[in-house]
């Protein structure tokens, strides 16, 4: 996201095929200082169309995949993830408006 101000993740869309019986579940870790560790969020199931509804805040994040199914990951392409977000905090605008 290139900015290191607060952000808020709502939303993931992952370029993902799932059948019926197929399970995928994301969690989101986040930070506040980059010295700092990671905390990581509760799992999310995705839906069939491969979209999760989460709600965390931070300045860094990462984001974990994970197949709950006996078929493992390996059986699943993902080919995309988009991240939607807003920007919570207004200190690092101006600097992205500058350049």
């Amino acid at each position: 996201m290139d900015m290191r101000s607060f952000k808020k993740i709502n939303y993931v869309d992952l370029g993902i095929t799932l059948g019926s019986t197929k399970t995928v579940q994301i969690r989101v870790s986040t930070r506040v200082a980059t010295s700092g560790s990671f905390s990581s969020g509760p799992w999310v199931n995705v839906n069939n169309e491969g979209c999760a509804v989460v709600s965390v805040s931070g300045v860094d994040f990462k984001l974990d995949i994970r197949s709950t199914t006996s078929e493992g990951f390996d059986t699943i392409k993902l080919s995309s993830a988009k991240v939607y977000w807003q920007l919570s905090d207004k200190r690092m605008v101006r600097h992205q408006y500058a350049r």
